[in-house]
Formats: structure tokens, sequence, C-alpha cells
């Protein structure tokens, strides 16, 4: 039996070039990083995304010239590292409030971090349950309007 890859999601190693995340992966031996949407496609972040990664996850700022140089990057050091790109987290505003207030913004915000997962050859969205509010049904019926929007992208839905 083979043991599966270990994927190391890059919010464990915080304020690091994304270069330095990619080298310090395939260094350790991991088979893939699961990425928070501030490194590879920072583009689909929102200003209060950006303030809270800045504030509880030490996440520098960063500004490119145009949207999707960063998804260049990242497709780059993956092939450089031999390294795959398993799944992308949303920003942290989707993923603080997607279970609980689902709004019209959010999909369509979901809709880039779908595509921006697809393009890098990502397999699935990451969505914790981060916050209090909502129910179970809530939640199961948002995951579900959400997991409609991923499958013709064929991504999964990590919960």
């Amino acid at each position: 039996m083979v043991d599966p890859p270990l994927h190391l999601n890059t919010i464990a190693i915080k304020d690091t070039a994304l270069a330095d995340k990619f080298a310090l992966a395939a260094d350790c031996g991991f088979g893939a990083l699961e990425m928070w949407v501030h490194d590879a496609a920072p583009h689909l972040m929102t200003e209060a995304d950006w303030q809270f990664a800045e504030s509880r996850f030490l996440v520098r700022r960063i500004t490119e010239s145009r949207p999707g140089s960063n998804m260049e990057t990242a497709r780059r050091l993956a092939e450089q590292h031999r390294l795959g790109i398993a799944g992308l987290i949303p920003g942290i505003d989707i993923v603080v409030r997607w279970h609980d207030s689902l709004d019209d913004d959010m999909m369509k915000s979901l809709a880039g971090t779908v595509d921006a997962c697809a393009e890098l050859d990502g397999r699935y969205l990451m969505l914790p349950v981060l916050g209090e509010g909502g129910s179970l049904q809530g939640t199961a019926d948002n995951l579900k309007r959400i997991a409609e929007l991923a499958a013709p992208r064929e991504i999964r839905i990590g919960l």
C-alpha cells in the first residue's frame, strides 16, 4: 500500500514568500500545497479579506500589476518543485460567512475562486465552518449551491 501524499496548507507558514512556501513543501516531502486564495489569486480578495488576513494570519498585502500573475507564478513554482496545488481556500470573509449568509456577491467571488482552482489544476475548494451562525439545514443548502457551482469545473468541495 502506498501512503497518500501529504498536503501543506499555506496558512501554516503565514508570512512567507510564495517561492519559499513551495521550496519548503518540496524539501519536507509534501506532495501538494493547499493554498489560500491570497497566495494564488489575490485579485479575488476583498478589502475585508485583506484586513483580516493581515491582522490574524500576518499576511502581507500583495499588489500585482495584473490579475492572474500570481497564478502564473504558482503554476511555474508547482512545476519547478514537482508539487501539485491540491485546492484553494477562499478569502476569509467567505470562509467565515458562507454557511449562514451566502449571498450573490459571495457566489460571484466563489465562482472566481472555482475558476482559479481549476486553472491551477486544483481538485477542491475548502470551506471550513468558522462562524457560529447558521443552522445545519442552512449550511447543507448553501453547501449544495456551492457544489452545483463547482461541479461543471470538476472541482469538489471540502468541508
